[in-house]
């Protein structure tokens, strides 16, 4: 019976596993393949726990269950091949881990901490766990950090975290904590990597490449490559640009893009898509951004920043836009056939060579402006807007609940389109033809202040309208069209019928203070009717009966070499900008821009550089526009 108890407890201890040994190198260290580089003269194995006090050898393929290197400790390869060292759990480096001169891999199953100097080629992380990453301050590492194949781990860093070489997380995932920024020099990102909103840093020639970066924060220029994908939103603080050796790089955001920097390409394109709004305090002239999703896309600028990407949404899909402060482009806003809302004071300016098309454009009474003399706008719906400056039109628009010129506004070189105002139009500056001809259908009433002589307009409400001529509408061909559709046509002027006049529309050439009147053209033996009045003023309620809040009298002498006086009266103090324009509206001459007091003003104006041609004087204040013609004769 005793016998048999004995039996019984050998074999319990032999199926206790045994304790993992601590194994330690000796100072002067050797080849971990050799006895007598350990203490006990006892070669780690798998299961042991390994330190290293001295320089320390790896041949080949050797593995332990955990390593520390002491500061006096040092691991490299073995001359003459590629080695590796495989540790099943963490590792703590305060010593040197090199290549020297042949490749060494450090492979892990654990946290790795370091607080000396990790030179390997790489750093390499199996099994499914989940690994701790620190640093100390002043510590040195210049390896690669990569998931093993097949691995499927977890990796956080616990501290500011700074290497030079690739981080490749492909197949596990990488976090970072809080306050705990990766740092990343001549190296490739790649794989999941979970920022949080704590910053990358790159330094030299980073890219990222096949990664996933959830709610990113970069720092540096930072170079994409092929299928990088942002999510939660992406921060930009210095520069994002597609990286020079992949050609053109297509990448997406899902959600918030804020740019704090310059979003840029080279010779190749550097496109993205967009979820999500989008943010700019900088340069954006990358190649394209498009904007998909079903959400609003709300877009914001700081003063100075500037759009020179072609944005546009999905062809055919469209969607929604709203700018929710003034947004200058230099390059293209594609809306296709989806909506852009301008919400108050968020006016719109396009540069040279930039321009809009393909939507409806909800202005709320905001100002889109354009100079240069090459970009156009074309194929749109506006709703309540002002247009100012060198304002050019491709493509037939429409125009509802009001037009307000208070510069140019004219067609695209070589284009004739057909503009619908279906609302009050008010003109304060030029409505010309640019070598193509443009012609205006007018369904409301109709305000002018300034030059206006474009080859055609059309007047066709479906109710009675009033145009108010002001200085003169010199168009050619002024059509009042009755919208009348009976089998005969009378045209009447204050109640008299003009002889011949028994079409469905009325051509007037020019219209001026001989042609007011009141129109009436009456269908069907007067069954049907319609009446358009042409005045000086379209509403002459809105004339005012008291003094004006400015006053700007014609010009003297007119025509005039080489000088005139121009006289102009302030009822009060007002921020005042007198100019003088041609007539493609090109501002040729700024008198006055400044606060003036209430009173009488006279100034001279003496063009010594200007052509013979038509001018227009133009003076504006807070609460008025008024324009008058002159003409120079050299």
């Amino acid at each position: 019976m005793k016998r048999a108890l004995l039996l019984g407890a050998s074999l319990l201890l032999l199926a206790w596993p045994a304790a993992a040994s601590v194994i330690t190198s000796t100072s002067s260290g050797g080849n971990w393949a050799v006895g007598s580089t350990w203490v006990g003269g006892l070669v780690p194995g798998a299961g042991d726990e390994v330190v290293i006090a001295g320089p320390v050898v790896v041949p080949s393929v050797q593995s332990c269950l955990s390593l520390s290197v002491e500061p006096a400790g040092s691991l490299r390869g073995l001359p003459g091949a590629p080695n590796r060292l495989e540790v099943g759990g963490p590792v703590d480096n305060a010593g040197t881990v090199i290549d020297d001169p042949f490749y060494f891999d450090l492979q892990l199953a654990g946290d790795l901490h370091n607080s000396g100097s990790l030179l390997c080629r790489s750093t390499i992380f199996a099994g499914a766990g989940d690994y701790q990453l620190s640093m100390e301050p002043g510590s040195q590492v210049m390896t690669s950090l990569d998931v093993a194949d097949g691995a499927t781990c977890a990796l956080t860093l616990d501290t500011p975290f700074t290497l030079t070489g690739n981080v490749d997380v492909r197949g596990g995932q990488l976090t970072l904590a809080p306050d705990c920024p990766l740092t990343v020099t001549d190296g490739a990102i790649s794989g999941d990597v979970f920022c949080g909103g704590t910053p990358i840093h790159v330094e030299g020639w980073t890219y990222l490449e096949y990664a996933n970066l959830d709610q990113a924060v970069l720092f540096g220029e930072t170079e994409v490559s092929y299928q990088v994908t942002f999510t939660g939103g992406l921060t930009v603080k210095d520069g994002l640009r597609n990286a020079v050796f992949t050609g053109g790089t297509q990448s997406s955001i899902e959600g918030d893009l804020v740019n704090e920097g310059h979003i840029s390409h080279d010779d190749y394109s550097f496109t993205f898509s967009l979820t999500g709004d989008l943010i700019n305090h900088g340069l954006i002239d990358n190649s394209f951004i498009e904007l998909v999703g079903d959400a609003p896309h709300h877009l914001s600028a700081s003063p100075g920043a500037l759009f020179d990407a072609d944005l546009f949404l999905p062809e055919f899909v469209g969607g929604d836009v709203v700018a929710e402060t003034p947004l200058t482009f230099s390059s293209g806003l594609s809306l296709s056939g989806g909506t852009l809302t301008l919400m108050p004071g968020a006016d719109l300016h396009f540069n040279d060579y930039a321009g809009m098309g393909g939507g409806t454009v909800f202005a709320n009474g905001n100002t889109i402006s354009m100079s240069g003399t090459h970009g156009a706008l074309g194929d749109l719906v506006f709703d309540s807007v002002v247009l100012a400056g060198a304002m050019r039109i491709s493509f037939d628009s429409q125009f509802t609940g009001g037009l307000t010129v208070q510069d140019t506004l004219q067609c695209w070189e070589f284009y004739s389109p057909t503009l619908t105002v279906d609302g009050p139009l008010l003109n304060q500056g030029t409505i010309q033809d640019n070598v193509g001809l443009l012609t205006l259908r007018l369904q409301g009433d109709a305000q002018n202040l300034g030059l206006w002589t474009n080859t055609t307009v059309i007047v066709a409400g479906a109710l009675d309208q009033a145009i108010g001529a002001g200085p003169g509408i010199d168009v050619p061909s002024f059509v009042l069209d009755s919208q009348l559709s009976a089998a005969s046509y009378q045209w009447y002027r204050d109640g008299i019928a003009l002889p011949g006049e028994t079409a469905s529309t009325l051509t007037l050439n020019t219209v001026g203070a001989n042609d007011y009147g009141a129109y009436r053209c009456e269908g069907a033996g007067g069954v049907l009717s319609r009446q358009i009045v042409i005045d000086e003023f379209a509403d002459p309620t809105a004339v005012p009966v008291a003094a004006p809040a400015a006053q700007l009298a014609q010009n003297f002498p007119n025509p005039f070499n080489p000088a005139t006086r121009i006289d102009f009266t302030l009822t009060r103090r007002s921020q005042t900008h007198l100019s003088v324009a041609d007539v493609a509206g090109r501002e040729v001459a700024v008198l006055v821009n400044g606060a003036l007091d209430a009173g009488a003003h006279q100034i001279e104006w003496r063009p010594a550089d200007l052509p013979s041609g038509l001018y227009l004087i133009r003076l504006r204040t807070d609460d008025a526009v008024i324009v008058r013609k002159c003409t120079l004769l050299k």
